[in-house]
């Protein structure tokens, strides 16, 4: 078997301390051609985690996603549904499940351990 190494993270630290964070973090700034959070929005959201907080990450990516979700709401109201469906689609594909990254198997954030096993 060939021992070649196929893959490797970059090196370069965007963000965080933290390898995986930092890992998710870059993923997470390269969708913003395809509709993801804009930089300004990453990088703000980015600045309200604690390094190597799983919890904090989740609160920060949730409160964003919590905000484009209002704006799609206000948006929907007005009677603009380009733009409310820019924003719902912003809520959920991107700031719902980047909330999830750093979740452990035993996280009771959700109320609900990440496995289906009830915290309760």
């Amino acid at each position: 078997m060939n021992k070649q190494k196929l893959w490797q993270r970059s090196k370069q630290k965007v963000f965080f301390k933290n390898d995986d964070m930092d890992f998710v973090f870059q993923w997470i700034l390269a969708h913003q051609g395809e509709g993801g959070a804009a930089f300004g929005e990453c990088f703000y959201t980015a600045a309200q985690i604690k390094d190597g907080d799983p919890e904090s990450w989740f609160a920060a990516w949730r409160d964003l996603a919590h905000r484009k979700e209002m704006q799609a709401t206000q948006a929907v109201e007005k009677g603009h549904r380009v733009s409310a469906r820019e924003a719902y689609l912003h809520a959920f594909t991107n700031s719902e499940r980047f909330l999830l990254n750093h979740l452990t198997p035993d996280c009771v954030i959700l109320g609900k351990k990440r496995n289906g096993v009830s915290s309760r």
